[in-house]
């Protein structure tokens, strides 16, 4: 098979972990195995199924080599698909798209746990002293980086208390530990937005600084 130019191990061994989610047990690897490993055995298949159409039907003996595998419909042209062209994820179904390897990954990334508890958290501190509810993105009309900073510090400061077993004195700490993480989310992802915002707006690309 001629090499694929582009083709990094990271790619590989990613659309490997799709491939082999539910074929797995049907190419008898373990989870761990190499995905050069894997790749080979995958080869090592494919010529054993093109072998077998050679064969009078009901008999399995390929020339002393027994078949011990069974392919389940649409299995083989995954497989097959993704020897032969690994830029392409090929599905049971037939339907195929490009390579997600390179491409970022929320789902996998983030976790929705944290995240609802962090929406609780926010949708709580929606109430103002004078009994009014801001909305949820009044934090985007902007706040300043030196806030945010102080912000960070005051609940990281809590945290780590509570995390060392001891108390917070400050009659202003959050209730507990999820919420001083929940504050410290706020405060390094609102300081981020900021900082991104500024990119935006003065046309500063990728890597460059930008002054607050």
């Amino acid at each position: 098979m001629a090499k694929k130019k582009g083709v990094s191990p990271q790619q590989v061994s990613k659309e490997l972990n799709h491939l082999l989610s539910d074929l797995r047990d049907i190419m008898g690897v373990h989870k761990d195995e190499p995905p050069g490993a894997i790749l080979t055995r995958a080869r090592e298949m494919l010529a054993a199924e093109d072998k077998l159409r050679d064969i009078p039907a009901g008999n399995k003996d390929l020339g002393g080599d027994k078949l011990d595998f069974h392919w389940v419909p649409g299995s083989i042209r995954r497989v097959r698909n993704f020897v032969e062209d690994p830029l392409v994820r090929s599905f049971g179904t037939g339907a195929t798209r490009s390579l997600d390897s390179e491409r970022i990954d929320p789902e996998g990334t983030l976790s929705p746990l944290a995240i609802e508890r962090y929406c609780e958290y926010m949708n709580k501190h929606r109430l103002q002293p004078d009994g009014t509810l801001r909305d949820t993105d009044n934090w985007q009309r902007g706040i300043p980086a030196s806030a945010y900073m102080k912000g960070l510090w005051r609940h990281l400061l809590h945290a780590w208390q509570r995390h060392r077993g001891w108390w917070t004195v400050d009659p202003k700490a959050a209730a507990d530990l999820e919420e001083d993480l929940c504050a410290v989310i706020f405060n390094a992802q609102g300081w981020l937005h900021e900082l991104l915002r500024l990119k935006y707006q003065s046309g500063a690309g990728v890597g460059q600084e930008v002054k607050e």
